[in-house]
């Protein structure tokens, strides 16, 4: 809990000298960080991208043909 305190602490200083950003990314595995995000940059869009691609997923839970070729042009 500390260390968020003191992330927001540390975001609401930069955004005082350089405004509030479009949008934030969080990464892949930042299910909790998202809500941190939410928290500390209020208004501002937040992006999930769990950096993981459709095709490569079906492909490994078994999926074959037309499904995991579509899937993967998805991508």
């Amino acid at each position: 809990m500390h260390l968020w305190k003191s992330l927001s602490e540390q975001v609401h200083a930069w955004m005082k000298k350089n405004d509030k950003p479009d949008a934030v990314l969080v990464g892949y595995m930042g299910h909790f960080d998202v809500l941190l995000a939410h928290h500390v940059f209020k208004g501002v869009p937040i992006i999930l991208d769990h950096l993981i691609f459709a095709g490569d997923t079906a492909k490994d839970c078994g999926a074959r043909g037309s499904k995991a070729k579509l899937l993967k042009v998805l991508d």
